[in-house]
C-alpha cells in the first residue's frame, strides 16, 4: 500500500517517524520541495546548510520508500519526473497549509503580539541592535523578540527563524531580500595601548604593533587578507578569535589593533579610529519569507528594522565611507565599555 504523508511536523528528521513506516517525515519533504523547486542539489544544501550527499541521500530514502522514482539524475543535472512533479505540487500545497496555520496560530491582540525569531550577526545584533531595542518595546510591548546572533546562512523559507539580517548576499530562492546599507570596517585600537606602543601612521607601521584578527566564515575571506597587507616580517599576532564579542574586548582592553566597523566609535569613546589606508566593507542584507509580511508582529519588527539602517539619520551605513571623526568627532553619545580600557596592556 502506498505510504500515506503526514498532515502533522514531525520533529525527527527520519523518514517513517510515525514508528510503522506509513508516514512521511515534512522535513524530508521539504528538502524534496527544494530540489525540485531548483532542479539542484546545491541550491537545496545553500538553502538548508546540509551536505549534498546527505540530502541526495535523503531523497534517495523517500524514492525507496515511496517505490517511485521522482528525480532522473545525469551528467545534465537533474530533472523531475512525473511522478516527481504530482508530488512537488502536492507538497506545495502542503507548504501553503502549514504557513496559514502557522499565521493563524500567531494571531492575537490585533496580530501584534507574540514571538518574532531574528537571525543576526553577531556584532550587528550585539552592539547595534540590542542596544536599541527599548525603543522597540516601547513601541511594541507585546511582541517578544528571540536574538539568534551567528554567521551562518539562515533559512528563512522555513520561517526558522522569520528574519534574518546578514553579510552575506542570500541565496534562498523565492525569499524576499533586501540591501538595508553597508557595514564599513577600519582598524581601531584603545588609547591605552596607543600610549604604550604608539600610534601607527601608514601601513608599514603596522610590522611594529600587535595584532588581533576575527575569523569566522565569510569575514576572514572578505577582509582578513586586505588587513594582511599591512603586516611584515616579525609582526605579532596577539590573537585570533572567532567572536566578534572577544574582538571587541581584546582591542578594548589594549591586546591589540583590530578591525571594526565604524559604528563603533559612536558606542565606545575609548577606541581610536585609525586611518591608515586600510578599510573594507560588506553589505547587509534583510531577508524573510515572501508571506512573513502577513503576520502583524513580523511586519512591524520588519519595519522596525529596517528603519535603523536608515542612511539618512545613520550616515555610516551608507555605501561611501565616511572617516568616523567627521561622524563623531571626539565624542560618542554611548558609553557601554564593558570590558575596562586596560592602563597597562601586554608588552
Amino acid at each position: 500500500m502506498p505510504a500515506q504523508i503526514a498532515h502533522s511536523v514531525p520533529s525527527t528528521e527520519q523518514v517513517g517517524s510515525a514508528g510503522d513506516g506509513s508516514e512521511l517525515n515534512w522535513e524530508v519533504l521539504r528538502l524534496f520541495l527544494l530540489v525540485g523547486r531548483a532542479k539542484s542539489f546545491r541550491a537545496a544544501s545553500e538553502t538548508t546548510g546540509q551536505a549534498h550527499n546527505t540530502i541526495s541521500r535523503k531523497i534517495a530514502e523517500l524514492e525507496k520508500h515511496l517505490g517511485r522514482v521522482l528525480l532522473a539524475r545525469s551528467h545534465e543535472g537533474i530533472r523531475l519526473t512525473p511522478e516527481g512533479e504530482s508530488l512537488l505540487a502536492e507538497t506545495e500545497r502542503m507548504e501553503v497549509v502549514l504557513f496559514d496555520i502557522h499565521r493563524s496560530l500567531g494571531r492575537s491582540d490585533s496580530d501584534l503580539a507574540g514571538n518574532v525569531s531574528i537571525a543576526i550577526a553577531e556584532g550587528l545584533g550585539t552592539y547595534w541592535i540590542l542596544p536599541r531595542l527599548t525603543d522597540f518595546q516601547r513601541s511594541s510591548p507585546k511582541i517578544t523578540l528571540t536574538l539568534r546572533t551567528s554567521t551562518e546562512i539562515a533559512d528563512v523559507m522555513r520561517m526558522e527563524p522569520e528574519i534574518a539580517i546578514q553579510l552575506a548576499r542570500p541565496t534562498a530562492q523565492w525569499a524576499i531580500v533586501k540591501r538595508l546599507g553597508r557595514l564599513h570596517l577600519m582598524p581601531f585600537a584603545s588609547q591605552a595601548y596607543l600610549d604604550l606602543y604608539g600610534t601607527p601612521n601608514t601601513l608599514d607601521d603596522l610590522s611594529r604593533h600587535r595584532i588581533v584578527l576575527y575569523e569566522s566564515g565569510h569575514a576572514r575571506s572578505a577582509h582578513l587578507p586586505g588587513f594582511e597587507k599591512g603586516f611584515r616580517t616579525g609582526t605579532a599576532i596577539a590573537l585570533r578569535t572567532t567572536t566578534t564579542s572577544a574582538l571587541y574586548g581584546a582591542i578594548a582592553c589594549g591586546i591589540g589593533i583590530g578591525l571594526m566597523p565604524t559604528y563603533m566609535s559612536r558606542l565606545d569613546s575609548h577606541l581610536v579610529p585609525l586611518d591608515i589606508g586600510i578599510r573594507d566593507f560588506f553589505d547587509i542584507w534583510l531577508t524573510y519569507h515572501p508571506d512573513a509580511r502577513k503576520i502583524g508582529r513580523i511586519g512591524r519588527t520588519i519595519d522596525w528594522l529596517t528603519a535603523q539602517f536608515d542612511s539618512a539619520q545613520f550616515p555610516w551605513f551608507r555605501d561611501k565611507f565616511i572617516p568616523p571623526r567627521e561622524l563623531f568627532g571626539s565624542s560618542s553619545k554611548h558609553d557601554f565599555s564593558w570590558f575596562p580600557s586596560a592602563r597597562q596592556p601586554p608588552r
